[in-house]
């Protein structure tokens, strides 16, 4: 697996409610700093504040916290410079980061609209948009887009299991 669909799964198990100890937030935590999606990690570790008590846990929270509001300072420049590119790539990530903001449909056409470019990694797009779906409330919508991801076998997979999360 790539390490953004070990991020996928942590967010699953975390969606799941399978998420519970220190390790597991911390992990999800980390794994959304390191792909920019830092107001997800300030999310996350707040979600585990029971568990999240050390030094440590402390010290990416605050990081988490920075980090969150200088893009979300810089989310509306970003965001123009994405739309002003050849490829769609960087708009769906900025429409990923917004999911983890609270901002799902706002993601859902940010990410449409990356949809109608060229794409270095089209599986992301569509989980992307299946994500952002599913956040909204939008079901079917989102196994509509999961379904769409057929190959490679790690990414399928990581969609199927998106899939099923946006079936119960």
């Amino acid at each position: 697996l790539s390490d953004h669909n070990t991020l996928d799964i942590n967010r699953l198990r975390l969606l799941t409610g399978a998420a519970a100890t220190k390790d597991d937030y911390i992990s999800l935590a980390q794994f959304a700093l390191q792909f920019g999606m830092a107001a997800e990690a300030q999310g996350v570790m707040e979600k585990g504040a029971k568990v999240l008590t050390d030094d440590r846990s402390q010290r990416l929270m605050a990081r988490a916290k920075q980090d969150a509001a200088a893009q979300a300072a810089s989310e509306a420049k970003d965001l123009a410079t994405a739309k002003a590119a050849p490829q769609g790539d960087d708009q769906v990530k900025i429409g990923e980061r917004m999911i983890g903001e609270g901002k799902a449909k706002d993601a859902i056409a940010v990410i449409q609209d990356a949809l109608k470019k060229p794409l270095k990694d089209a599986n992301n797009g569509q989980i992307r948009l299946g994500q952002a779906y599913l956040a909204a409330g939008q079901k079917k919508d989102a196994q509509t887009a999961f379904s769409k991801v057929k190959a490679p076998e790690k990414d399928a997979m990581v969609a199927h299991l998106w899939f099923l999360a946006a079936s119960h």
